[in-house]
């Protein structure tokens, strides 16, 4: 049986988990956090796999958009790019508050103009896009919540964010990187992640505004793609930009009635921290 990789050979990405998935659980290694199998068509396999890894987390994938689910193949002979935003739309109504599509990277252009051109509000998204050498893993694509970066011949690998909604229980109220300033200040800043790629989740309860602060110092500034989480969707800010020269700089953004929390996803390659603070 062919091993995944190793975690040694993941230390780039400290904010990511890795994902195996495939069509019989026998072929399927133990090692990842999260086990992916399908729900229906020929090669049924999540429940064999939620037995087989009952201590990790299960992600159920339909091929067809009749088909119940977490997630919807989109690829040839299953379902098509114009079949997602029905089917995700018909998900939401039975619970499922974040559907994700799986689609190759070349697809994912149309899946995402099938969305607005329907007037659905976007999934999220799996992209599979495979690299010749696994040893190292790459970064979830802007936009993503997982990449399937590597067949290796009886299961694929895929690297997932650290946070994922409707998989991963929500954060309780309060939690977040807790820092030592006094309870009563009115707004505490939170570091977030450093490096490229990786995503941080902050949780706000009962606040109205966020702010994102950042040094810079001489360095070219900070890269953000920030999501602002309610019950079942996302407001997405791409490619915001913050510090990159001498001075405190803040980027304020009013928050949603309801809003359950803030993804953040570093972008750029700079070393200086951005924290965020919610008032």
């Amino acid at each position: 049986m062919l091993a995944g990789p190793r975690a040694d050979e993941r230390r780039d990405l400290p904010m990511t988990r890795m994902m195996y998935d495939g069509v019989e659980a026998s072929s399927v290694p133990a090692g990842a956090a999260i086990y992916a199998g399908y729900d229906d068509g020929e090669w049924q396999s999540y429940d064999p796999l939620v037995s087989e890894y009952p201590n990790a987390l299960h992600v159920s994938i339909c091929v067809t958009s009749s088909g119940t689910a977490r997630v919807l193949d989109v690829e040839n002979g299953d379902a098509s790019p114009t079949d997602a935003p029905g089917w995700a739309e018909k998900e939401r109504a039975d619970g499922n508050a974040y559907p994700v599509v799986y689609m190759n990277e070349s697809t994912w252009a149309s899946v995402r103009s099938a969305f607005a051109d329907q007037g659905v509000a976007a999934p999220l998204y799996w992209v599979a896009a495979y690299v010749d050498d696994p040893s190292t893993v790459p970064a979830v694509p802007a936009g993503a919540i997982g990449l399937q970066y590597y067949d290796y011949g009886g299961y694929d690998a895929s690297v997932v964010a650290d946070y994922w909604p409707g998989l991963d229980p929500a954060p309780p109220a309060g939690s977040g990187s807790a820092n030592d300033t006094d309870e009563d200040d009115e707004m505490q800043i939170e570091p977030l992640s450093v490096h490229a790629g990786e995503y941080a989740f902050a949780f706000a309860p009962d606040k109205t505004e966020m702010v994102l602060v950042a040094d810079g110092y001489s360095d070219p500034p900070a890269q953000l793609r920030i999501a602002i989480w309610t019950s079942n969707a996302a407001s997405v800010i791409n490619d915001l930009e913050l510090g990159g020269t001498s001075g405190v700089h803040t980027v304020g953004h009013t928050l949603p009635s309801g809003c359950t929390g803030v993804t953040v996803r570093r972008l750029d390659g700079q070393d200086f921290p951005v924290g965020i603070a919610f008032t």
